[in-house]
């Protein structure tokens, strides 16, 4: 009896000993990039916080809708031609470099864009009144978007270079600097020069060109590339991992933007620049915030996977401390959907507080299932990751075409909701390479135990009428510190 003891003492404390060298070893590096990238998602924050007030004060609805539609259609546009460029660069750039063959691999991947961006041109021209009748934009807009793609897709390789290279300090300044400047110049644009919206547009081309530079100088893809020597074979596996993925980004962006042109369709501009203004305040801020798990996480874990390391331990991890981080946002944007509207919109776009809740709940669905979809881009099968988003955008559509007629931006809500909480689920039932997401038990038992003090604390402000921003940064503050000391209290345990 005393000798099994012994042992099962011994069996604990090596799996204590485990637990620790496996946190210090893989866990902590991750919150570290997590750290280094934190400066540009916290001014990203802000800057979103700032933006949508000033925005809705310069635009009308009508107006708003018009530049959502327009974005919208730029993101068709860059998935199609530019964007799966720069993933594909990030999936390969450890491989070319343990191969010593980086060089070679930054030409293919310039080579790869121009091409892509002649093509994109010339579909623009010829196609220009079939698109502008589908996206319901003026042939103007779609001009200044084609020239606009130039800048963006060369920002889109070189960030996800930059993501490669593990520079997040270079990412953050370069991200910071572009937003700010990005606000300040369409104010300018919008203000003095009456372009609404499309001084926005004009202001994104400016800036983005100039951190272009920046990001060349920052990659140092000029002193590093070459033409000479390019493998077909390296093309070819760039395209085969690639446009599997760009079809799946399309499939994303029917599931998140499709709806705005059904909207568009059948309720006009007025109720877009509605939904525009939900979105931008629960995925642009939830999203842009949050997205900072998967961008630290992504690269450490392709690495670790061509180690041939067991990957589904961090996955599991990381991704549930993204749950216990991103709810509290979910939880409080959800308890005042109205007055969370009122701070940081202008009155005319009140309406935007009826699909708050479930935009909120959408979007952690959303960057949860960025982690149970890791596995398909870790086995190259991200063709597996496109059907998934294709059925479940497909679903979306249906859904949209026929609520939005009799329910309008309600449907919107909900429908983003079930689409993405439908596009979660089936990426746990189909598994490959046994890289099975294991749900966080530590992690959202945390979160759990973190709610109490919320929801209590929540009852309280709710008896004694306080004022709205005063009730979220106490419903915060109380959350994260229990969430924080609670996470402290279990690594020490750990350790000890």
């Amino acid at each position: 009896m005393e000798s099994l003891k012994q042992t099962d003492t011994i069996t604990t404390s090596e799996k204590t000993i485990e637990n620790a060298s496996f946190e210090k070893t893989y866990i902590s590096p991750i919150f570290k990039d997590i750290l280094k990238y934190s400066p540009y998602k916290l001014v990203a924050l802000v800057l979103n916080i700032i933006t949508v007030p000033i925005y809705t004060l310069f635009l009308s609805p009508s107006d708003y809708g018009l530049y959502s539609i327009s974005i919208a259609t730029l993101s068709f546009i860059c998935i199609i031609f530019s964007d799966w460029i720069g993933l594909s660069a990030l999936r390969f750039f450890e491989e070319q470099q343990i191969k010593h063959n980086v060089a070679q691999y930054f030409g293919t991947l310039v080579t790869l864009l121009c091409v892509n961006l002649l093509m994109m041109f010339s579909c623009s021209f010829a196609f220009r009144d079939v698109l502008c009748d589908f996206f319901h934009i003026p042939q103007r807009f779609l001009l200044i978007i084609t020239i606009l793609i130039i800048p963006i897709a060369v920002r889109a390789l070189l960030l996800q270079v930059l993501r490669a290279q593990i520079k997040p300090g270079s990412y953050s300044s370069s991200m910071i600097l572009n937003q700010i400047f990005t606000m300040i110049f369409a104010v300018l644009f919008i203000k003095y020069f009456a372009l609404a919206p499309e001084g926005i547009i004009f202001a994104m081309t400016v800036v983005v060109t100039c951190i272009d530079f920046m990001l060349i100088h920052q990659t140092r893809i000029l002193k590093t590339i070459s033409f000479r020597g390019l493998k077909s074979s390296t093309l070819l596996k760039l395209c085969q991992y690639g446009i599997p993925l760009a079809v799946g980004q399309l499939s994303l962006w029917i599931m998140t933007q499709s709806n705005k042109f059904i909207l568009q369709h059948y309720k006009g501009s007025f109720a877009n620049g509605i939904v525009g203004v939900s979105y931008n305040l629960t995925y642009s801020i939830i999203l842009s915030l949050f997205s900072i798990f998967i961008m630290a996480a992504m690269p450490r874990i392709i690495k670790m996977y061509e180690m041939k390391q067991d990957v589904t331990r961090t996955i599991s991890i990381i991704s549930g401390h993204l749950i216990g981080a991103t709810m509290p946002f979910v939880i409080v944007f959800s308890l005042y959907p109205l007055d969370f509207v009122h701070l940081l919109a202008n009155s005319k776009f009140s309406e935007a507080y009826i699909v708050i809740p479930a935009m909120s709940l959408s979007v952690m669905f959303m960057l949860l299932a960025e982690f149970t979809t890791i596995q398909y881009h870790l086995v190259n099968k991200t063709y597996i990751d496109t059907i998934l988003k294709l059925a479940a955008g497909g679903f979306g559509i249906v859904l949209n075409i026929l609520f939005i007629p009799k329910f309008g931006i309600v449907a919107v809500g909900y429908t983003a909701l079930i689409v993405n909480v439908c596009y979660f689920i089936l990426s746990l039932l189909i598994v490959v390479d046994n890289i099975k997401w294991k749900f966080p038990k530590a992690q959202f038992l945390i979160f759990i135990l973190s709610s109490i003090p919320l929801f209590a604390s929540y009852f309280v402000l709710s008896r004694i009428h306080t004022p709205f921003i005063f009730n979220m940064i106490t419903l915060f503050v109380v959350y994260y510190a229990t969430y924080f000391w609670l996470n402290k209290k279990r690594l020490q345990k750990i350790k000890t």
